[in-house]
């Protein structure tokens, strides 16, 4: 067994520029006794304090960061809540991770430290020409001009994730007056993005690293944990199975995998998905590997 793929965070680095392929893994996560262990050795404070990431899906006019633009976003947060059973004294002592099977759906806690968050963000997008859509595009998400002409453009969605990444970030509550705030001063700063996960993470990162610097944003990935690939994990985990995210939802009994296989991509519906099935396998691999390293 890989030993940073026992950790649910943290599978690849963030992008890089002219980056090709993944960098190496080195992340980890407090969510593994092995890992708590270390951490609590080396005085990290993650484990003790909460946290949340951020599960994010784009759907976009191509598949090029650099010559497409972006139609719809869709985020959703997942929540890490220490429990109160959660020592840092050894291995043994880690509480697990396993997600309620019953009600997915839910901001519940769970039976162990991944909850699902409550803040959520969806924007359309409204792109620079109609002929920006093309018919293969429509084919694969349904998104037409028609659906998206009366949206905002992407340099006022942008400014909005900004915000709804910022106050992630900053565990600060998501106001009305805080986002207009920052929709009103976008631009030309900052920002420092939460950990991210995503389905096909590079392409996801690539494309909103790209279209948030052509804003006047200058990115800064989150230290320890910026980016983690639920595809890849997937891959190591169950390398029987295609890595799409139906058929690894279908495996795993997820709700909605039957109407996305039906209705099409949509990026609120991926990143719910998405989130989803990062909560089940957490549950299946600390099953299967008792959350060792």
């Amino acid at each position: 067994m890989l030993p940073l793929l026992a950790d649910t965070i943290g599978l690849l680095a963030p992008p890089q520029a002219g980056e090709k392929t993944p960098a190496s893994s080195h992340i980890l996560h407090p969510l593994t006794p092995a890992v708590a262990s270390a951490s609590a050795a080396s005085g990290c404070c993650c484990c003790s304090a909460p946290l949340s990431c951020v599960v994010v899906d784009l759907e976009t006019t191509g598949f090029s960061p650099t010559a497409d633009e972006i139609l719809e976003v869709g985020c959703v947060e997942l929540r890490w809540t220490p429990s109160s059973r959660t020592t840092l004294t050894g291995p043994k002592d880690a509480a697990p991770c396993a997600p309620s099977l019953e009600k997915q759906g839910s901001c519940g806690v769970l039976e162990g430290l991944w909850t699902r968050g409550g803040r959520v963000f969806h924007r359309y997008v409204r792109p620079s020409h109609p002929r920006r859509i093309s018919a293969a595009a429509t084919a694969v998400h349904g998104i037409t001009w028609e659906k998206v002409q009366h949206c905002a453009p992407w340099p006022v969605v942008a400014s909005e994730l900004v915000a709804y990444m910022t106050l992630i970030r900053a565990d600060a509550l998501f106001t009305k007056s805080v986002q207009v705030e920052a929709a009103q001063h976008g631009g030309h700063s900052a920002v420092h993005l939460p950990p991210l996960v995503a389905h096909n993470a590079l392409f996801d990162a690539r494309f909103l690293a790209h279209h948030l610097q052509r804003c006047g944003y200058q990115i800064f990935w989150h230290p320890q944990y910026p980016l983690t690939c639920t595809r890849q994990w997937a891959q190591v985990a169950y390398p029987h199975l295609a890595n799409n995210l139906d058929t690894l939802c279908a495996f795993l009994s997820i709700d909605g995998a039957a109407d996305r296989a039906t209705n099409g991509h949509g990026a609120l519906t991926d990143a719910t998905l998405t989130a989803l099935l990062f909560l089940r396998m957490c549950c299946r691999w600390t099953e299967r590997f008792g959350g060792g390293g």
